[in-house]
């Protein structure tokens, strides 16, 4: 997809230039037919916020180097505003042209030199909560399929369950303030499953020791590292708090005599700080149990009018505090004798191991990826598993250059932009 802005040092006046477009039909796009002669210096004139799109459609890419688009068709839509012009207008333009209205955005060169009047930002689960906030406050108990449903005909994209999901938790935490934590990822899971690849694929037993002497180990870790701190907080916790200290110092506050406080910083940001409900308009000290930078401005305005109040680490909730992490291991696992030593059992009934199939093929120690998650080969280039390759002499699906034997019919692709 091309697009080409045309100006002149010349007033725009599409009546003036002699054009047969009116200014309100220039409000509105339209697709070029086959053969008409269109001047767009002619129509367009000085005005920057109107141009033109090129479809290249119909075709295929050839492979790299050099790669080329072939035995397609061109089409032109006229009169583009780009005040008004959205990824909306793009399916409306496709379906004109005679595709289906679900198409998909792909980039094949990475280096352009064009002007850029759009961007798109990616749709992640912050952007996601943004837009549902408001729907789950009207409906808490709206069902995450009807929330995916919306997402995708309002915005026209394809999105997982999984990321739904994640957004609705976030925005129902921000809404109920009850989280004290913004970490929305799986990793704490993630991290411990990687530890036990070692002993997956062992017996039962030789696995639950090899993942007793793991915990064990990380205990006693954990238990050295917090020996070595000092301060009321753990130390990711004094780091985040520490960079919050250095942003309060920009904020101006403003008692009202009771126990709110009015904030005022830089770029005109302004919030109000509860002090008995430990609140904040931001509602950052809410959602990550930390207090944000104005309420930090607010401590430290309530100590120099010598109020009682304690330093800002005391207004920090409870699960950051070094006190909490050691409760947390101060359970540790005892070391047991080997297996030699084991007393035998009295059960008088024998085991005996089920009955076992050996498998064929080496066994996969690689866990297995959900269908959302993308496979990203070396050197940041995607997998090309699952695509269907097309041959460069018949431009046919299903199969290649090498063993073309005219099979197949050709199908109408879906235009490239």
């Amino acid at each position: 997809m091309n697009s080409n802005r045309l100006s002149s040092q010349e007033e725009f006046d599409p009546i003036k230039k002699g054009s047969r477009f009116s200014v309100m039909e220039l409000r509105s796009w339209r697709v070029r037919k086959k053969g008409e002669e269109f001047d767009p210096i002619k129509v367009y004139g000085g005005n920057p916020t109107v141009f033109s799109l090129k479809f290249n459609h119909g075709g295929f890419f050839s492979s790299l180097p050099g790669r080329k688009y072939k035995m397609g068709h061109v089409s032109f839509v006229d009169l583009v505003d780009s005040d008004e012009f959205s990824l909306h207008d793009v399916t409306d333009m496709i379906n004109e042209m005679g595709y289906s209205r679900s198409w998909v955005v792909k980039t094949y060169v990475n280096d352009h030199i064009c002007l850029k009047t759009r961007h798109v930002s990616l749709c992640t689960v912050s952007y996601l909560a943004k837009e549902i906030e408001q729907t789950i406050a009207f409906n808490p108990s709206i069902p995450i399929k009807a929330l995916q449903e919306q997402i995708q005909q309002k915005k026209q994209i394809e999105v997982s369950i999984q990321k739904i999901s994640k957004a609705k938790t976030m925005a129902s935490n921000k809404l109920e303030g009850r989280s004290t934590s913004d970490i929305l990822l799986n990793n704490l899971c993630e991290v411990f499953n990687r530890q036990l690849t070692g002993g997956r694929d062992k017996p039962i037993i030789t696995c639950l020791e090899y993942i007793r002497e793991y915990l064990m180990k990380r205990i006693a870790g954990v238990h050295k590292l917090i020996a070595k701190c000092e301060g009321p907080l753990t130390p990711n916790a004094t780091k985040i708090l520490e960079g919050i200290k250095s942003e309060a110092n920009n904020y101006l506050v403003s008692w009202n005599g009771a126990n709110k406080f009015q904030v005022s910083g830089p770029r005109g940001n302004q919030c109000v700080v509860d002090v008995d409900l430990k609140t904040c308009s931001c509602r950052k000290w809410e959602l990550t149990g930390i207090p944000c930078r104005h309420a930090v401005a607010v401590n430290w305005e309530m100590a120099r009018y010598r109020l009682e109040v304690g330093i800002p680490e005391t207004w920090v909730s409870e699960v950051y505090w070094l006190d909490t992490w050691k409760k947390v291991y101060a359970h540790t696992i005892d070391p047991i004798n080997g297996r030699d030593m084991w007393p035998q059992s009295a059960c008088p009934t024998t085991l005996v191991p089920p009955k076992h199939h050996k498998q064929v093929g080496r066994p996969k120690k690689a866990r297995k990826k959900s269908k959302d998650e993308q496979v990203v080969e070396k050197n940041g280039k995607m997998s090309r598993r699952g695509n269907s390759v097309r041959c460069t002499n018949c431009n046919n699906r299903g199969h290649n250059k090498r063993s073309c034997k005219g099979q197949g019919s050709a199908s109408q692709q879906p235009p490239a932009g």
